[in-house]
């Protein structure tokens, strides 16, 4: 073996993992970029202003700001959420890894498996069919806000209580983006472990920051507070495309499937490396979103924009 041939492999094995995010990294963005141009026909409804949408005045705030970018509303969102995507994978690593940080260093073997699973988290936060499906082609922007929650929760587990008001923020501006993620809010805040019992309190200032968003955004989009107080709730009860009530208990639970969606496949994902949920189970669940991803989708009605 010639020295140059020796010092390849040497740096090769050196940067061994590194390299796998950038080849990985690489080929998400590449994918991404292929279906920013394809969109299906009920896109509309979740830019226009009809009576009882479900979106909030945060949202409509955003779409609004993208006008004033080179391209297109529906392009700029796609690339909001396609881009917010990996923000959720490096997150999601930094999030789980901290659990064996400490321990990994005193078990060389065992650090070499864990970097294993975090870089086959990373591909999954990445490569999962409904993460890929929700941002890039149907233009929804979950991740930008899951993103949010995921900075209040690293920013919460590395600062404890002297990060509460950072925390709030993050994730009231989270769920005020994206109102079916308010209900996670609340459950993570209850359910996290801390001796601290300002911990269980935090939702109340994550709903604060959230109810005073809404109505301090509401006159930018013209919309009156008492309708951005609504937005809320209203994705619980009215149907993203008319706007009007659910006509049966089956259409309402598919619906409420499909908000919840992207965080139902992310927070599986991170639960399975945390060894929390079976990886057989979440493997069939991801299997089975994704059915419900291709029967929601309508292959037939792609068309390129």
């Amino acid at each position: 073996m010639i020295k140059g041939e020796k010092k390849l492999i040497d740096f090769l094995e050196k940067h061994m993992v590194l390299l796998a995010v950038l080849f990985m990294s690489a080929l998400a963005l590449y994918l991404r970029r292929q279906n920013i141009w394809f969109y299906t026909d009920d896109y509309i409804y979740y830019f226009d202003m009809h009576d009882n949408n479900i979106q909030t005045p945060l949202y409509y705030l955003l779409v609004r700001g993208t006008e004033y970018s080179t391209m297109s509303p529906l392009h700029a969102i796609k690339w909001i959420g396609g881009l917010a995507d990996f923000g959720v994978a490096a997150l999601g690593v930094l999030l789980c890894g901290n659990i064996y940080s400490l321990k990994d260093s005193m078990n060389q073997k065992r650090g070499n498996y864990e970097q294993i699973k975090l870089l086959l988290l990373y591909a999954a936060l990445l490569f999962a069919p409904v993460v890929y499906l929700r941002g890039c082609v149907w233009a929804q922007i979950d991740s930008f806000a899951f993103l949010l929650l995921l900075a209040a929760a690293y920013v919460w587990d590395c600062v404890g209580k002297k990060g509460i008001v950072v925390a709030a923020i993050f994730a009231g501006v989270g769920a005020a983006l994206y109102a079916p993620f308010v209900p996670l809010v609340i459950w993570y805040c209850l359910c996290v472990k801390k001796e601290d019992k300002l911990a269980k309190y935090l939702w109340v200032a994550v709903l604060a920051v959230v109810v005073v968003l809404e109505v301090t955004v509401c006159g930018m989009v013209g919309m009156t507070w008492q309708q951005g107080l609504l937005s809320l709730i209203q994705w619980t009860t009215y149907h993203p495309h008319t706007g009007e009530l659910y006509n049966s208990v089956g259409e309402w639970l598919w619906q409420l499937l499909m908000r919840w969606l992207y965080g139902i496949a992310v927070v599986s994902l991170l639960a399975a490396y945390r060894r929390r949920v079976p990886y057989m189970v979440v493997a069939v669940l991801q299997i089975v979103l994704e059915v419900c991803c291709g029967v929601a989708l309508g292959w037939s009605q792609m068309k390129v924009w």
